[in-house]
């Protein structure tokens, strides 16, 4: 800490005699520093502008991105009840397709005994 003090100690003479250098010359070129400042401050309010309609811009993004995200959601919604209505469906034409398939083994094995008998029937009164 000592150190750096006595640093600017020595630096104090030579800024001494610069602060009225500087001092001369920004007072020579003030009428081209307020131009230059306002021309920045122009600058400024026009880049604050621009970041202000970045921003308006972005909002309507956003709201326009948010009525998507919500129409989305709705969609998927009934989607889902839809996928749930066609698994229930599904469930049920399986369980009839199942209780057809035993309807149809009895009927098939029904009318092979049927067909027997009377094939028997028909060799038996034509022995006779």
């Amino acid at each position: 800490m000592w150190a750096l003090l006595m640093q600017l100690g020595e630096l104090l003479p030579h800024l001494s005699r610069l602060v009225p250098m500087l001092e001369r010359m920004l007072s020579r070129q003030s009428p081209d520093r307020e131009q230059f400042v306002a021309h920045q401050a122009a600058q400024l309010r026009q880049s604050a502008d621009s970041l202000a309609e970045a921003q308006q811009l972005a909002l309507r993004q956003l709201a326009e991105h948010s009525a998507q995200i919500a129409t989305l959601q709705g969609e998927i919604k009934l989607l889902s009840q839809a996928t749930a209505r066609s698994e229930e469906t599904l469930t049920l034409i399986e369980a009839r397709t199942s209780a057809l398939q035993v309807w149809l083994r009895t009927v098939s094995i029904a009318t092979l005994l049927l067909l027997a008998l009377i094939v028997f029937l028909l060799l038996r009164s034509a022995t006779r």
